[in-house]
C-alpha cells in the first residue's frame, strides 16, 4: 500500500496515477497542531488497514498530477542517520577531509532535526555558498514501533514503510551540526 501526504495535510493512497483521499479515515486534514496524524496512522495501521483497503477499492481518487505531494511523515519525532555507510563513499571522502572520515562502525549514528524534512519539489536552502555541497539519493525507513538493540535478523519487523530521501552534505572536515 502506497501512502502519501498531500495538499493541506491530507492523506491518500496511491493507485496507479491516482490518489484516493482517506483523510476522513485517519483523522488527517485541517489545522491540527502538532500535525501528528501520520504517527497515529502508523500506530493504528493494523486496525485501519481493512477500511483503507476498502476505500482504495470504492473511491475514485484524483489524478496524481493535480495534487501537491508533501513530506511523507509530518513532524517525525526523530530522524536517525548513519555517516559514511558506503565503503566507496568513505574512500572518496579521504581525499577531501583532513581527519579520518566518520564511519558508522566507529561513530554510530547521528540525529537530524525534524525541521530538515521537506516534501517533493520544495526548495532546499544551502547554508554555505563557499563550500562544496553534495547530494545523494538514500533509502529512508519509517519505523512503525519502538526499537532498541534489535538483532539484524529482526530489523524488518520494525519497519512500517520506506521513502526516498535526498541527503545533502556540506563537504570538508565533518561537523555534525552542519549536515
Amino acid at each position: 500500500m502506497r501512502i502519501a501526504v498531500f495538499n493541506d495535510n491530507r492523506v491518500g493512497l496511491v493507485r496507479g496515477e491516482r490518489v484516493v483521499d482517506v483523510s476522513d479515515l485517519v483523522g488527517a486534514g485541517g489545522d491540527e497542531w502538532p500535525p501528528v496524524f501520520m504517527l497515529h496512522l502508523i500506530a493504528n495501521f493494523d486496525e485501519l488497514r481493512p477500511r483503507l483497503e476498502a476505500a482504495l477499492d470504492d473511491r475514485g481518487g484524483v489524478p496524481l498530477h493535480e495534487i501537491e505531494l508533501r513530506a511523507p511523515v509530518v513532524l517525525p519525532n526523530k530522524i536517525i542517520a548513519a555517516p559514511a555507510n558506503y565503503r566507496k563513499h568513505i574512500e572518496e571522502m579521504r581525499a577531501i577531509v583532513t581527519q579520518e572520515p566518520h564511519a558508522i562502525e566507529t561513530y554510530g549514528v547521528f540525529l537530524k532535526s525534524p525541521s530538515s524534512i521537506i516534501g517533493p519539489g520544495q526548495r532546499i536552502e544551502l547554508p554555505f555558498s563557499d563550500r562544496r555541497t553534495d547530494h545523494e539519493v538514500e533509502l529512508g525507513f519509517v519505523l512503525g514501533r519502538t526499537a532498541r538493540n534489535v538483532p539484524a535478523a529482526e530489523a524488518m519487523q520494525y519497519v512500517f514503510g520506506y521513502t526516498g530521501v535526498l541527503d545533502i552534505t556540506v563537504r570538508g572536515d565533518e561537523d555534525r551540526s552542519t549536515r
